[in-house]
């Protein structure tokens, strides 16, 4: 059947669709390439603020560790 349905197209018309589905192709793994790029750009960046965070934190408690000890000196 595909056969049949080829022998009604011309050469040309052939080599245009198999173009088309190589440039498909190539743009679909274009877009794949940029989403993957972009979820590992937000999966770093989600990384990053929770290290920004547990920094945080620890600077936090270490202050109120030094508050803590200069409060009993003081007693």
């Amino acid at each position: 059947m595909a056969g049949q349905t080829i022998k009604g197209f011309t050469k040309e018309q052939i080599e245009y669709f198999h173009e088309t589905s190589k440039l498909k192709y190539e743009l679909d793994m274009q877009s794949r390439e940029t989403y993957a790029r972009e979820e590992g750009r937000e999966i770093g960046r989600e990384e990053g603020r929770q290290q920004v965070l547990a920094e945080i934190r620890e600077a936090l408690a270490e202050k109120d560790r030094i508050i803590a000890e200069l409060m009993r000196k003081q007693q």
